[in-house]
């Protein structure tokens, strides 16, 4: 070892890495198997998707269009008429409390649950 470390400095190193990545992948929980699709427009909840079920809905508001595909247990928006087209670059989603927003539009796609639980918790 150098003598700028030592033997407990890589230990704690070690359990410091390995601690971040359990925490890492506890917290990227996948959406449970009734998870679904609510799309809100301007804050109202306007429609409700299952998840499971591929499909692609078009929808239009007084600002313009999006085009949002369902497949294979993701959800990605796949076309839409808003200037800056930052909701194509979301990518596609596939765990709960995601969200894809597209804010020309005032859309909202976010995946939720079946089950209520906590986010997080503070003390």
């Amino acid at each position: 070892m150098s003598k700028y470390f030592k033997k407990a400095d890589l230990i704690l190193f070690i359990i410091i890495l390995a601690l971040s990545v359990l925490g890492f992948i506890l917290l990227r929980k996948p959406a449970s198997d009734n998870a679904q699709i609510e799309i809100s427009i301007g804050g109202e909840v306007t429609e409700v998707h299952n998840l499971d079920t591929d499909a692609e809905y078009i929808i239009e508001t007084e600002h313009g269009y999006n085009t949002i595909q369902v497949k294979s247990g993701q959800v990605r928006v796949i076309s839409a008429d808003c200037p800056n087209k930052d909701c194509l670059n979301f990518g596609a989603i596939s765990k709960e409390g995601q969200i894809i927003l597209c804010l020309p539009h005032k859309l909202a796609v976010r995946i939720i649950g079946g089950e209520e639980g906590l986010d997080a918790v503070s003390y």
